[in-house]
C-alpha cells in the first residue's frame, strides 16, 4: 500500500495503529488525490479532519465517575 501511494503521487505515508486494526495515513497535494484514490481503490478510505483546537480526551476510563452531588 505504501509503495502504491508513493507511486501515485503521495508525498508521505505512515503506518499507524496496532493489532488487527491498523491503517495507512497518506498525505498528498490536492492535484494528486484523484490519482491516489484510483491507485488505492481496493482499500477503504476513511476521511478525517484535523480539529483546530487539537486533540482532547473524550473518555478517561481510569478516572471514577463524578458523584451527582459534586
Amino acid at each position: 500500500m505504501h509503495g502504491l501511494a508513493m507511486e501515485a503521487g503521495a508525498t508521505g505515508a505512515k503506518v499507524c495503529g496496532a493489532g488487527g486494526g491498523g491503517f495507512l495515513l497518506v498525505y498528498s497535494p490536492p492535484a494528486a488525490q484523484a490519482r491516489l484514490r484510483a491507485a488505492l481503490a481496493a482499500y477503504r478510505e476513511m476521511p478525517f479532519e484535523i480539529a483546530p483546537e487539537g486533540s482532547r480526551v473524550i473518555v478517561d476510563y481510569r478516572r471514577p465517575a463524578r458523584p451527582a452531588w459534586a
